[in-house]
């Protein structure tokens, strides 16, 4: 009996275009010796039958659209009671569609956040302008660091002072300026108070100064011809009996920057000058900064010659201090004499004598 070459179950005797046990179609059965030997243009009906060898150890089901159906009906139920399972947690919990309404916002929500955080990272303007305003300026800056050095050398004065700063220059400023203030109101209170005594004794004089500052400019005029003798002296003193090549800067530096202590002792015989009679104190305290410069003076001097011989040395300091203490006697007898004349106090003295 024949055979169905799908599933190899005995058929009828009776003709038939199915097999009653697999379905295979038998009219459309054509045995194949090989894959290899099937025309090309039959390809695609051998793709859709079946091989026997490959059937009769896994039968194929021929898949019907109700199977189809069946699947797509199951995945279409699946995602409908997952639906329902969702509506149905939402409505037992009371937090339906209207929960979910209340949880989106929550993005603006965060986004505003965001917005806030780069805001407060932002530099404010306004901060940015006061801490420009609260930045000290340069003179302010260089107050500070001046009154610092000018206290360091109060502490430890050095006659190697530094070359390139500026410092033993306002020194020199400052001292000179004190020091012919408290001159100046030191003598005219010396005048009047001379003259007050005159009239008690029953001169009757009646001559007082028309200033409280007596030949102010004469005196600044002398204190800083003193200051520049000296520092010329130094200057010259290095360069031709020391062979040295320095600038005068440096030597204003090396004289006035050892007596930073002269600055205060100006500025207190000032101020002093305004409030107490004159007195010897009163007069030491004014002349003290012409003191430490001579004393800064030779010690400088000493110095600047410490390659040269003890002897020597000694000499070359002697005869260049004997030097500058002539021309400064010369300079100041002329200065003098100058404030002198233009002051009234010859008038006075001469009207006195007359008397």
């Amino acid at each position: 009996m024949e055979k169905c070459p799908n599933c190899g179950q005995e058929l009828p005797a009776t003709a038939t275009e199915f097999c009653p046990h697999c379905g295979y179609q038998l009219t459309q059965a054509q045995p194949t010796s090989s894959k290899d030997e099937a025309p090309a243009g039959t390809a695609s009906q051998n793709a859709a039958t079946p091989d026997p060898a490959i059937s009769t150890t896994a039968p194929v089901q021929p898949v019907t659209h109700a199977s189809t159906a069946g699947q797509s009906g199951a995945v279409d139920s699946s995602a409908d009671s997952s639906a329902d399972s969702d509506k149905g947690y939402d409505e037992g919990s009371g937090v339906g569609s209207e929960a979910g309404s209340d949880r989106e916002p929550t993005a603006p929500a965060s986004a505003d956040h965001a917005k806030e955080a780069a805001a407060a990272q932002e530099p404010d303007a306004d901060e940015d302008d006061e801490y420009i305003d609260v930045q000290p300026s340069p003179t302010w800056a260089f107050i500070k660091a001046y009154c610092r050095s000018l206290n360091n050398s109060v502490i430890h004065p050095h006659l190697e002072a530094p070359t390139g700063n500026w410092d033993g220059l306002i020194n020199l400023g400052l001292i000179a300026v004190f020091t012919s203030l408290a001159l100046a109101r030191f003598a005219s209170k010396l005048v009047n108070l001379l003259m007050m005594n005159l009239n008690l004794m029953g001169l009757n004089l009646n001559l007082q100064l028309k200033s409280s500052l007596m030949g102010f400019w004469f005196i600044l005029i002398l204190v800083l011809l003193v200051f520049v003798i000296r520092v010329l002296a130094l200057w010259a003193y290095q360069h031709l009996a020391l062979r040295q090549t320095t600038s005068f800067l440096t030597a204003v530096n090396q004289l006035f920057m050892p007596i930073s202590l002269a600055v205060y002792t100006s500025i207190v015989g000032f101020v002093l000058s305004l409030v107490i009679t004159p007195s010897t104190f009163l007069a030491f305290l004014i002349v003290a900064p012409l003191i430490l410069l001579d004393v800064a003076f030779v010690g400088s001097l000493w110095v600047n010659s410490q390659g040269q011989a003890g002897g020597q040395r000694f000499y070359l300091i002697l005869i260049t201090v004997v030097l500058t203490t002539v021309i400064l006697g010369i300079v100041s007898r002329m200065l003098l004499g100058t404030m002198l004349q233009q002051s009234n106090i010859m008038n006075m003295m001469s009207h006195f004598m007359g008397n």
